[in-house]
């Protein structure tokens, strides 16, 4: 009976000690935007998406349709399972959750949306634009945006 208790108590501590160490592994700083708007340029680009993806938030328009809100669920879970970070959501009126660091997703009230939706033709209906440091990722419908939410998250995220 004692050694079933020392067991026990043996395989609890360990356990404990296990997650203490994965919890501690996920509680480094988030990068903080560097002073040189030079270097931030450079740090904050498409390429490097996937080192600073924590000080993003993904922006939606109020009136995004079914579809668009779960690309966007969709989305956060393809990045929290690949690097381990769930943006905020929030829609493109709400002064409170206005960033530096955006991805923006669909039409929205955000001039770079308006910008970014100029690129789009026949020819390319969706598409996946880097303005400053705001990623907009637009289609010319919903199903256009879902398959640009889909192809950012292949060939950014992984």
């Amino acid at each position: 009976m004692n050694l079933k208790k020392f067991s026990c108590t043996l395989l609890s501590l360990l356990l404990v000690l296990s997650t203490t160490l994965l919890i501690g592994c996920n509680n480094a700083p988030a990068p903080q935007p560097p002073e040189d708007e030079e270097q931030a340029a450079i740090d904050y680009t498409l390429a490097n998406i996937r080192n600073t993806i924590d000080a993003y938030i993904v922006i939606r328009s109020e009136n995004a349709s079914k579809m668009i809100k779960d690309a966007i669920i969709d989305l956060r879970t393809g990045i929290n399972e690949a690097l381990g970070v769930k943006p905020d959501v929030s829609v493109d009126w709400n002064e409170n959750k206005k960033s530096e660091y955006e991805i923006v997703i669909g039409e929205t009230e955000r001039p770079e949306s308006a910008e970014a939706m100029s690129s789009l033709s026949d020819e390319k209906p969706y598409d996946i634009v880097q303005i400053g440091t705001k990623i907009c990722i637009v289609g010319r419908d919903d199903y256009a945006v879902r398959r640009a939410v889909y192809e950012f998250l292949s060939l950014h995220i992984g």
